[in-house]
């Protein structure tokens, strides 16, 4: 189970303490914080925390090293549990990478969940899939510039990855998504997701509220090991 304390204020005025599951997201290529409205009603108990890697400026961050540092500088509580759809997996990877860096354990996450992970580089493989299903955005385009020109900073994290992937996604090789698994500590797991495409985090029902709940503490769902 992944908590994190949280202070509140209690009936009387003062400040107390209760364990709160704080997940921190982050879109895909093209979306945006709408992208998790429907996971509050989905994970009731859990603190959903959009991330907003896009507007003011967007543009301008073409790397995605560049939208965790604009995450960072614009989110000042870091703690909880990171989760990532395909190009904000990647960011989720290295948020996570960037907190251990600094080394202050009260701003690490304690796991991460990577939704659809490409492989680094794969935004040439991805875009003909995602083009088959329509006319890319400015915004889809320049996430997958993003992906194309990613590498990892680091190895392994210090905490478990957790990859959940669609059997049926089109655009994320199912290989590809599972290696990601490699990249972390012991107890990082994979996760299938039957009858799931490659944007399953847009209504996240059936197996991946399972799934998610499972990660979070709040199931019983069966995990397999990576």
């Amino acid at each position: 189970m992944f908590l994190t304390w949280k202070a509140e204020m209690t009936a009387g005025g003062g400040v107390g303490t209760r364990a709160i599951q704080v997940v921190h997201c982050f879109h895909h290529a093209g979306g945006g914080p709408e992208a998790f409205r429907r996971w509050p009603e989905q994970l009731p108990g859990v603190m959903v925390v959009p991330a907003d890697l896009e507007t003011r400026g967007g543009a301008e961050r073409t790397t995605i090293s560049s939208l965790v540092e604009h995450w960072r500088q614009s989110t000042s509580d870091r703690s909880g549990v990171y989760y990532g759809h395909s190009m904000g997996a990647l960011v989720a990877f290295e948020a996570a990478a960037a907190a251990f860096a600094d080394g202050d354990p009260d701003q690490t996450p304690s796991a991460v969940v990577l939704g659809s992970p490409p492989a680094a580089g794969a935004a040439g493989t991805a875009a003909p899939a995602l083009r088959q299903r329509g006319t890319l955005s400015v915004r889809t385009v320049r996430g997958l510039e993003r992906v194309r020109r990613y590498l990892p900073s680091r190895d392994v994290l210090p905490v478990p990855v957790h990859v959940l992937w669609g059997e049926l996604d089109g655009v994320v090789d199912e290989r590809d998504a599972r290696a990601w698994t490699g990249r972390g500590s012991m107890g990082s797991t994979w996760h299938p997701l039957r009858h799931a495409g490659h944007m399953f985090h847009l209504a996240p029902g059936g197996d991946v509220s399972a799934v998610l709940r499972d990660l979070l503490g709040q199931g019983d769902t069966v995990e397999e090991a990576a």
